[in-house]
């Protein structure tokens, strides 16, 4: 990462001294050739930040899914509500780091969220970081 800064730098500075030449050039060569190096900054700053944006890799697709339990409490209560997980996937397709988000009922499934996610199962060789995954709990009503 501190390649690719310096890089950036390096090419930040060229292309302000670039600029300031651009004012001061008489011909259309120069012009032309400050315009080309201006270009080529540009191409390279965009694929840098490509690259950064695909560094977690392909998305990996869930093969096994544990459905959570509703916690009895929450039941008798009848309480619905939101947990917005965030997690791992490592390279054998299992969930690590799980980690509550937010949540819509005050802590009530928090547990059995994370018991749930932590069931999963991904397509494995697919490790990624910083998935995502929002679990809602509700009454049926029939």
């Amino acid at each position: 990462m501190s390649k690719l800064r310096h890089v950036i730098a390096s090419f930040s500075v060229m292309l302000f001294s670039c600029l300031a030449q651009v004012i001061d050039c008489f011909t259309i060569r120069d012009y032309l050739m400050h315009k080309f190096t201006l270009l080529l900054f540009c191409a390279l700053l965009a694929a840098c930040t490509q690259g950064n944006n695909d560094s977690r890799g392909e998305v990996p697709s869930p093969i096994a899914i544990k459905r959570p339990a509703y916690p009895a409490n929450a039941f008798h209560q009848r309480l619905t509500g939101d947990v917005m997980l965030s997690y791992d996937v490592d390279a054998n397709g299992n969930v690590i780091n799980p980690v509550v988000v937010s949540d819509t009922a005050n802590g009530a499934f928090n547990r059995e969220a994370l018991n749930a996610i932590s069931g999963w199962k991904y397509e494995p060789n697919k490790p990624y970081k910083g998935m995502t995954k929002n679990i809602k709990f509700m009454i049926n009503r029939q």
